[in-house]
């Protein structure tokens, strides 16, 4: 009995078709989904994207939409945060390449004071203690209505010795006008010399033949040439004080050009004196213990103020 059932048991295990491979749940409706479905909603999509299963192959056939379109909330949440990561990282390199940060350092400041070089009643202080400053920016001011009048006077003074130049060199040149007509006369009188000389001569030989009249007339003709004679050492002597007139006017304009340059020496320091009045930052940086206050009379040499530049040292 035992023998007939064991064989009926094995004719069974015969019968029976070959066990099939089990499948999961996801994949059997993955399965039935792509036989049946041919328009899965959106939600099906992700599902499948998330576990990892195959679109059926309507969806695969379809094109596929763009990034933004398809994580339009990780787009609207990302780009705000990249912008912001992007200034902050923006931020911290500004400040760390402008700071620097330690635990262990010092620092060190050049300080000095800022003085005026003329005096005069202080107008105006547009600074406060601790103000920083740029460069050229004005400190204080000095009453300047007294530079403005030497500034003025030396002004005319140069306009004087222009001026005396200028009339120096017209008498030069109505000088050397008046050396050239001494010359001609010069010229003239030697002409009337000669002519007395021949003049003299040939009545002499005449008066040596005892002609009437001729020894009277060599008198006159010899008296004639002494009168030449004079009158060519007189009009020498004009030619020549002409001359030496003009090396005095030449002397004189010398000296107008020197005076000329003194003028404009004494013009150039009252303009410097001028802009002295406003005291001035040379280099950028801050104002310390400020003193100077308007009404103030200020001296040259006098502090007004300490500054300390912005060149520092750690």
């Amino acid at each position: 009995m035992s023998i007939q059932n064991d064989q009926e048991a094995d004719l069974q295990l015969l019968e029976r078709p070959p066990a099939q491979p089990e499948r999961s749940s996801e994949r059997r409706r993955a399965a039935n989904e792509e036989a049946h479905a041919w328009a899965p909603t959106r939600q099906d999509q992700l599902d499948r994207e998330w576990n990892g299963l195959p679109q059926p192959a309507k969806v695969r056939d379809q094109p596929r939409r763009g990034f933004v379109r398809r994580h339009p909330i990780a787009v609207a949440l990302g780009v705000p945060l990249l912008l912001l990561t992007g200034a902050g990282g923006y931020l911290q390199w500004d400040y760390s390449s402008h700071f620097q940060t330690t635990d262990d350092a010092f620092i060190a400041a050049r300080q000095f004071a800022i003085a005026p070089k003329v005096p005069g009643y202080l107008t105006a202080v547009p600074v406060t203690d601790n103000q920083h400053v740029v460069a050229g920016q004005a400190i204080a001011r000095i009453d300047e209505r007294d530079y403005r009048n030497a500034l003025a006077v030396a002004q005319a003074q140069v306009a004087a010795g222009q001026a005396s130049i200028e009339t120096i060199e017209a008498q030069i040149v109505v000088q050397q006008a008046q050396v050239t007509a001494n010359r001609s006369e010069v010229d003239q009188v030697q002409a009337a010399l000669v002519f007395a000389q021949q003049q003299a001569k040939r009545y002499q030989d005449l008066a040596k033949t005892a002609i009437a009249g001729t020894v009277q007339d060599a008198q006159r003709y010899t008296s004639q040439l002494s009168q030449q004679t004079a009158a060519l050492q007189a009009a020498e002597a004009k030619l020549k004080l002409a001359q030496q007139q003009i090396a005095v006017l030449v002397a004189q304009r010398a000296s107008a050009l020197a005076n000329l340059a003194q003028a404009k020496a004494q013009r150039d320091q009252a303009q410097l004196n001028l802009s002295y009045t406003t005291v001035t930052a040379d280099q950028p940086g801050r104002v310390v213990q400020l003193g100077a206050a308007v009404g103030e009379f200020a001296q040259p040499g006098t502090n007004l103020t300490m500054f300390v530049p912005d060149d520092t040292w750690v």
